[in-house]
């Protein structure tokens, strides 16, 4: 059995984001379509006797609890005493390498978690099935449990419920983009931005069908619900988006609840110079050209 293991852990975009509703609990009902990249951040997990020992590179996330990779291992051993193993349960050594930015909108915490969820399972012979890893994946997160998949689907509920979309053949619904991601030198709020939102409908508007001809109505179908409350705040996030566009992104939205903003690109020669263009403009922002993981 193996006792190390490298993984990626991919940052994500919502393609679109339509925030529907209130929930009793305090939550929003949504609709949103998450697409992850190929880029993020790297996990070495090693197999030890006991305890959790966490490495982060990035020192201002906290080696403990605070850090969404160690309440991911804490949650899997949890889970695999309640299985009644017998004998030592075991233990973990994480390496995490950082490179998707906090305060982003692109996820980074919680594909760290579902990394850390996946990664141990296979040191440990696989005592959970998908739906069994999914379910410890939510008690982390809303979005979590998307990464323990980790392909092109359309979110529903808190972002739990979700529906993976064809990628491959001539029924594909989803065809190869490059995305330019700027993300500005301050973070946003989650809770401030759902908190000031204010809801017009409790119908999603756009479904999966609309991304077959993207390159013709892709501007019409991108939207992000929690731009107008986040661009009220820091309007340079609009700023971006207009920039993106007059570099000739295919169309422009904020991600998740930001500060990132991306522009799709059809070519991965266009994402690339863009993307130089703007780290030269903005030397102080995160600047990079990715493609979908797809």
């Amino acid at each position: 059995m193996r006792k190390i293991l490298k993984l990626r852990a991919p940052a994500k975009i919502n393609l679109w984001l339509e925030v529907l509703s209130k929930r009793p609990d305090g939550y929003h009902d949504l609709s949103t379509l998450m697409i992850p990249l190929e880029w993020g951040d790297d996990l070495v997990l090693e197999k030890t006797k006991e305890g959790i020992h966490l490495e982060c590179s990035d020192k201002k996330l906290g080696e403990g609890r605070t850090n969404l990779a160690y309440r991911a291992a804490e949650v899997f051993f949890a889970a695999l005493g309640d299985k009644h193993f017998s004998g030592a349960i075991g233990g973990t050594r994480i390496k995490l390498i950082k490179r998707i930015p906090v305060g982003a909108g692109l996820g980074g915490g919680s594909s760290d978690a579902a990394a850390v969820l996946k990664g141990l399972n296979e040191l440990y012979g696989s005592p959970f099935e998908a739906v069994e890893l999914i379910d410890l994946a939510l008690s982390l997160g809303a979005d979590v449990p998307f990464f323990i998949e980790a392909r092109p689907a359309l979110a529903t509920g808190v972002g739990e419920r979700l529906k993976f979309l064809e990628t491959k053949g001539k029924n594909a619904e989803i065809l190869p983009m490059w995305f330019v991601i700027v993300k500005p030198d301050f973070e946003v709020s989650t809770r401030e931005a759902y908190g000031r939102i204010r809801l017009t409908t409790t119908k999603d508007r756009i479904n999966i069908t609309c991304l077959r001809n993207f390159r013709s109505n892709l501007h019409e179908i991108i939207r992000n619900d929690l731009e107008e409350v986040v661009i009220g705040l820091f309007p340079e996030v609009g700023n971006i988006k207009k920039v993106l566009g007059e570099q000739g992104a295919i169309a422009a939205s904020m991600t998740g609840s930001g500060s990132a903003v991306f522009g799709v690109f059809s070519k991965e020669s266009e994402a690339v110079e863009v993307s130089k263009k703007l780290a030269r403009r903005w030397p102080s922002y995160f600047v990079l050209a990715t493609r979908g993981a797809y």
